[in-house]
């Protein structure tokens, strides 16, 4: 009887941990999007490698995802390394 307590509060948890990251993460994911339509079209980097990823058969929103990973992994790297952006 308390397994199942336990099993049905943590069933619980999980709903609202869910509910909970699923709110507050769709602005981050908006504005992450609409700056990486922005960087694909002003930005020779990322416009080649979205370029790349739709020549080579990806979905466009699927390339989009993409560059944004790319986006976060390089601003996290500037960040940890205290550069500023270097276009070469």
């Amino acid at each position: 009887m308390i397994r199942d307590l336990l099993a049905r509060k943590r069933q619980l948890n999980e709903a609202r941990t869910q509910e909970f990251n699923h709110q507050h993460k769709t602005p981050i994911r908006t504005a992450l999007y609409i700056a990486m339509l922005c960087a694909i079209q002003r930005n020779l980097v990322m416009r080649n490698f979205y370029q790349k990823l739709v020549a080579q058969g990806k979905y466009k929103k699927v390339a989009i995802t993409a560059c944004i990973r790319k986006m976060n992994a390089i601003l996290i790297t500037m960040v940890r390394n205290n550069q500023e952006w270097q276009a070469d």
